[in-house]
């Protein structure tokens, strides 16, 4: 079968188009892309091309200096490239030792070994797995159950999946990720984490001790924050699952019936719209309840003289209902129930599993 070998410096552009079985290319030296049409233009069955040296753009950074396009294709970087990076492939191997400043699109079945610093990157038509072990942009998976994985101090600046259950996983450093569609995983790392479910029924864990704001957004999700840290937990609509850890946490429900548990710290609960569970843990925990409070809520572990119950600015309480919207009673010995609306009707209540009689000394 036939096969061709090239090695490219700075002598001009390369455009093959081989009905051979592979295609190699070295580039060394330096190369600068026109404004107008790609430097490097190859279209094969396979393609194996390396850049030692550096490919650079009079343009932006989105205009593509090299395009590929091939039933299997291994592009190598350890140089420098500012151009644009487009690939059309079956199987795609995409790996960068170098620096790659211009914005990458892959397309097909990925793999991506990042160990060098990357920009913004459109990885997959297929599916997608990314380690990355340097820095990169933003970065979209648009594969169908794609993998991601940090390693080391590895990061990206922004990433997004899309269709399909991917599994994302966070390195040492912070983490922006949003799951989009898919019963996707995301699981952040040793920094301040901000997690975003999307639709569907997602996992969403952060290891981190610094500020973290996770939320499940759409579908049965469960939510959990592991560490230190002042932690932001939202379910979203849907029944979730919320989990505080060691720090002092927020946790609010959302729509749906919710569990949530805050954990460890001094932290302040939300059920929100739904019959919910809520748990406050160790240390001394505020149960919040507001006008967006509804169904039959219970709470698991109020500690009297420890945990306190807060009320929403436009709620007050009352000895009984007067007809006023926004009253809040003391039904029985451990149960409250709000009037919404001022019908003098319970709206929704909450019952103390495990209170003898509250007081109001719990209010607070």
């Amino acid at each position: 079968m036939a096969e061709a070998s090239q090695t490219i410096d700075a002598s001009g552009d390369l455009s093959i188009l081989s009905n051979g079985a592979l295609v190699t290319v070295e580039s060394t030296g330096l190369l600068t892309c026109p404004t107008d049409h790609s430097l490097v233009d190859i279209e094969a069955e396979r393609i194996v091309m390396t850049n030692l040296g550096q490919i650079l753009t009079e343009g932006r950074s989105w205009q593509p200096g090299i395009a590929l396009m091939g039933d299997e294709i291994l592009l190598t970087n350890v140089g420098t490239i500012s151009a644009g990076i487009t690939v059309h492939g079956g199987q795609v191997d995409f790996r960068n030792e170098g620096t790659i400043s211009g914005e990458v699109w892959l397309g097909g079945t990925v793999i991506v070994v990042n160990t060098g610093i990357m920009g913004d990157a459109d990885l997959g038509s297929e599916r997608v797995e990314v380690t990355n072990a340097g820095q990169m942009g933003w970065v979209l998976l648009s594969g169908g159950d794609d993998i991601y994985r940090e390693v080391g101090q590895g990061r990206a600046d922004m990433l997004f999946a899309s269709s399909g259950d991917d599994l994302i996983l966070g390195g040492r450093s912070y983490s922006y990720m949003w799951g989009d569609e898919g019963c996707d995983t995301l699981a952040g790392g040793g920094g301040g984490d901000w997690l975003f479910g999307g639709t569907d029924n997602d996992v969403l864990r952060s290891w981190g001790d610094g500020f973290s704001l996770l939320s499940g957004d759409e579908g049965d999700d469960l939510v959990s924050s592991g560490r230190g840290g002042h932690d932001h937990l939202f379910g979203g609509m849907g029944q979730d699952t919320l989990r505080g850890g060691d720090g002092q946490d927020d946790l609010s429900g959302g729509g749906g019936r919710d569990w949530l548990n805050g954990g460890e710290g001094n932290d302040t609960i939300e059920g929100g719209w739904g019959s919910d569970t809520l748990s406050g843990g160790a240390g001394a925990d505020l149960f919040l309840f507001t006008q967006r409070s509804s169904g039959e809520d219970r709470v698991r572990d109020f500690h009297q003289g420890e945990d306190l119950i807060r009320l929403g600015r436009e709620l007050h309480l009352v000895t009984g209902f007067s007809g006023q919207a926004g009253e809040v009673r003391i039904a029985d010995a451990n149960r409250i129930e709000g009037d919404r609306d001022g019908d003098g009707q319970a709206d929704w209540a909450v019952t103390f599993l495990g209170v003898g009689a509250l007081a109001l000394s719990d209010f607070g």
